[in-house]
């Protein structure tokens, strides 16, 4: 047919002129079409490190545990270099690991500026989210009197660690948890 005759369209063109390009498919085709959304993104993907000249690239994928893009943790940590920034949206990020791989949520957490945490189910996510927020030092005095009105008030001074929020209380949390490059952790 005459509109699959030749193509108008090269990945390559995102870096020189502004576009947009979806790539969309329903849920109910997802496993029809997941091997061909990987090649689609194989060959973005190859085209945009081919031809680094011009803009950065913005890469959104959502979803991204619904298909396998193969190269998708290697291109985590290389991205930058070709002038690409990757959004991901991952519902769950033991899913991740179930589609990528333990070793590739490594290279996820790692290599990603910006996480937003929010309206996960899985406790395995709340712990390594309770993790990343981390510790803090809880101090506590206590006050005795002596057993004479003459004795002096003793002080015992008490230093122990908790976690900022454990993952019980990330569970419950209601607000959206940021951790962005090497700021502290929001809550929004």
């Amino acid at each position: 047919a005459d509109a699959t005759d030749n193509s108008d369209f090269d990945f390559a063109d995102l870096r020189r002129m502004n576009a947009t390009v979806y790539i969309i498919c329903g849920p109910t085709q997802m496993e029809a079409f997941a091997s061909w959304l990987g090649l689609v993104m194989e060959a973005a993907k190859t085209e945009l490190i081919r031809n680094t000249d011009g803009k950065e690239v913005t890469l959104m994928i959502d979803e991204a545990t619904n298909f396998k893009f193969a190269s998708l943790p290697a291109l985590l940590t290389s991205a930058r270099e070709f002038k690409l920034r990757i959004w991901l949206v991952v519902q769950e990020m033991e899913q991740w690991a179930h589609v990528y791989g333990r070793e590739a949520l490594v290279t996820l957490l790692s290599q990603t500026e910006v996480k937003i945490i929010h309206g996960s189910r899985s406790y395995k996510t709340f712990q390594l989210v309770s993790n990343m927020l981390g510790d803090y030092s809880l101090y506590t005095a206590s006050y005795n009197k002596g057993t004479s009105i003459f004795d002096p008030i003793g002080v015992s001074e008490s230093e122990t660690g908790r976690k900022i929020l454990p993952p019980d209380e990330v569970a419950r949390c209601e607000h959206a948890i940021v951790f962005a490059g090497n700021y502290p952790p929001m809550l929004l």
